[in-house]
């Protein structure tokens, strides 16, 4: 199947749903809008996500591009401060996940989410450890699950203070909150969601150089850290993403806890594949880095896909995308972590990997 077979199919599948009409958004969150919405050439709820990876020329590769309603995203800005444009998902709420990406020691955020016309428009600050906003490349994706079926998690946006209702969803109808125990300490629960085998990502909110990292979870529940610059816990906004397959419940891909150097948890990861949506072996880590997704490539064959990286662990060491690639049939995800002054290191993290063929499982 090709990739231009798999959109005309995600496409049909939009366009027999209801258009949702958007309001216009609320400062914080919906920051990068810029007006009221329309319901013309909207995505449903169902399927309004996408994520793109923009390369070091600031530029979408449409290779790593992926929009629900096929449209084609696109970044402006430079130097560390751009703006994604997700064509026709101009919807309100959803959730937001960056990760930086490549091999130097830099940080990226969302710093704002929201319609803007018929587009969803992303804001991401890209910073330097030493907390100078610095160029470069890094993955986005945002995900609207609300009233979906094929989805089975949750995701919210914490402001510092409260989780908004309308940039938070859970499967199970609970009201997701988060408590702040300590500073730059929280715990986000998801009430009803009976299970810890979860794609659980964090990544700051705002247009300073914090930066937040996941320091557990369990069933219905994360714990995340965030840090100044320098890695000393600081309290800061964030947006958390928790689901029981892939970041985009139940595509090809998966997810997995790496705790040590050759250790991919059995009891923390997933992986569905290109062939039928089973399981067709281990996800394995070499190297506290390079982890293997066995399965989810078909030769010969390519369409967009996506990593993410997450820190894990009580600290202030952090984690990117440093590259992904197909190898045979499977695909491996390289990540590199980094201290908080920048040198490379090996620590814990989450991983997750997304591929839209051939289509939902």
């Amino acid at each position: 199947m090709s990739i231009k077979n798999v959109s005309s199919r995600l496409r049909r599948l939009t366009l027999l749903a209801c258009f949702f009409p958007i309001a216009a958004c609320t400062a914080g969150v919906g920051e990068e809008a810029t007006g009221q919405g329309s319901e013309q050439a909207l995505a449903s709820d169902t399927w309004a996500w996408g994520y793109a990876w923009v390369n070091a020329s600031g530029t979408v590769d449409p290779t790593y591009s992926f929009n629900s309603t096929n449209g084609v995203n696109s970044n402006s800005g430079t130097a560390g401060v751009y703006s994604v444009t997700m064509p026709n998902l101009g919807v309100s709420g959803g959730n937001v996940q960056v990760v930086s990406y490549g091999s130097a020691a830099t940080r990226c955020k969302v710093s704002g989410w929201g319609p803007s016309g018929t587009s969803m428009r992303v804001g991401v600050y890209c910073h330097d450890v030493h907390g100078a906003l610095a160029a470069s490349p890094f993955v986005v994706f945002f995900n609207k699950g609300i009233g979906s079926t094929d989805q089975r998690g949750a995701h919210l946006y914490y402001s510092g203070s409260t989780v908004s209702p309308a940039w938070s969803w859970n499967s199970a109808g609970g009201t997701n909150t988060v408590t702040h125990t300590s500073t730059g300490h929280y715990v986000a629960s998801m009430p009803g969601l009976g299970f810890s085998n979860a794609s659980v990502h964090v990544t700051a909110y705002g247009t300073d150089a914090k930066y937040c990292k996941i320091v557990g979870y369990g069933s219905g529940s994360a714990t995340v850290r965030c840090n100044d610059t320098n890695g000393v816990p600081a309290d800061s906004a964030f947006s958390l993403n928790f689901t029981d397959s892939t970041p985009r419940a139940h595509m090809v891909g998966g997810h997995a806890w790496i705790d040590s150097a050759t250790s991919a948890s059995a009891s923390y990861q997933k992986n569905q594949n290109a062939f039928s949506c089973g399981a067709p072996g281990t996800i394995t880590v070499a190297s506290f880095s390079d982890v293997t997704y066995p399965g989810t490539h078909i030769a010969g064959e390519t369409w967009p896909t996506m990593a993410l990286a997450t820190a894990y662990g009580d600290d202030g060491n952090f984690c990117k995308v440093g590259s992904w690639s197909s190898v045979g049939n499977d695909y491996k995800v390289h990540t590199v972590c980094f201290t908080p002054s920048g040198a490379t290191t090996t620590t814990r993290f989450t991983s997750s990997f997304m591929g839209i063929y051939p289509g939902p499982c």
